[in-house]
């Protein structure tokens, strides 16, 4: 790759970064902070370390919790079609898992499943806003299934978010629990014949430090990359506990997000390729 295009590369990551704040600036801006806040967790741009672990590992896999409809901001999209990545694609809503599917149809080495993950595979409850509601209170357009949930109080939140206090306080309205499929980490892995995916992708609204807690940490894989933003201090705090206590090194790829890389995977115990901050703790 010439200079110039390296340099057009690195214009357009950082462009795109400051879209992604003006974006979240008024819903998500004062939360910008507590990656910093809780922990020495240093910043990395997790496409880059993406890319690197994926050219330098043949046959690549994935795991993706909360795929959601695969759109632009998926931390995942571009490298699935870039690289042609294998992996599994899990969503458990009905309307975005149609969306998802649709979106990768020209992906063969994809597979999907509609469930959540969960403590224990069978059903479960899942909860979501009444999209009628949220669209009657000019709330985010399109936004209602992006906060979907297995904890009701993920909806009050992000309803009080929007809308204030006072429209979150009016839950008969807009509460919806539905009866999904559900699976835990291990049963998903042996469905699909996954057992030691090279990365695992996680943004379960709350509910992502559990499914980090199911890693099966006999084969653990070199990547985590989950949505650390909503959990509480002490969930988020643990978790971190847990994935240094097994060999991995923190890094915030956001405000929203931790990404996690196991000591010696990729060949350099070091720290991720192509790190902002080549120390790490």
């Amino acid at each position: 790759m010439t200079f110039r295009h390296k340099a057009a590369d690195l214009a357009g990551s950082v462009l795109h970064g400051l879209g992604k704040r003006i974006d979240r600036f008024g819903t998500y801006a004062f939360l910008d902070a507590r990656q910093a806040e809780l922990g020495d967790v240093r910043p990395v741009d997790f496409e880059a370390v993406l890319y690197a672990f994926a050219a330098a590992k043949p046959g690549f896999s994935f795991i993706q919790i909360g795929a959601h409809k695969g759109e632009a901001g998926d931390p995942l999209r571009d490298g699935i079609r870039a690289l042609s990545l294998r992996g599994v694609l899990v969503e458990p809503q009905p309307g975005p898992f149609d969306a998802l599917k649709a979106g990768y149809a020209d992906q063969p080495q994809l597979s999907f499943e509609q469930a959540a993950i969960a403590e224990e595979s069978g059903t479960v409850r899942f909860y979501r806003v009444d999209p009628a509601f949220w669209a009657r209170h000019g709330l985010r357009p399109g936004s209602d299934t992006e906060i979907s949930s297995l904890k009701p109080e993920q909806i009050r939140f992000h309803v009080a978010l929007f809308g204030g206090d006072k429209l979150a306080a009016r839950e008969s309205e807009y509460l919806v629990c539905d009866v999904v499929p559900a699976l835990t980490l291990a049963d998903l892995q042996a469905r699909h014949d996954l057992p030691a995916p090279d990365l695992l992708q996680i943004d379960a609204e709350g509910f992502d430090d559990r499914i980090v807690r199911m890693i099966d940490w006999s084969r653990p894989p070199a990547l985590v990359h989950y949505e650390t933003v909503h959990l509480s201090e002490g969930d988020r705090l643990a978790s971190w506990a847990l994935l240094r206590g097994r060999g991995y090194r923190l890094y915030s790829t956001d405000s929203y997000n931790t990404l996690a890389i196991r000591r010696g995977a990729g060949g350099d115990s070091r720290g991720p390729p192509l790190a902002e901050s080549a120390s790490s703790p």
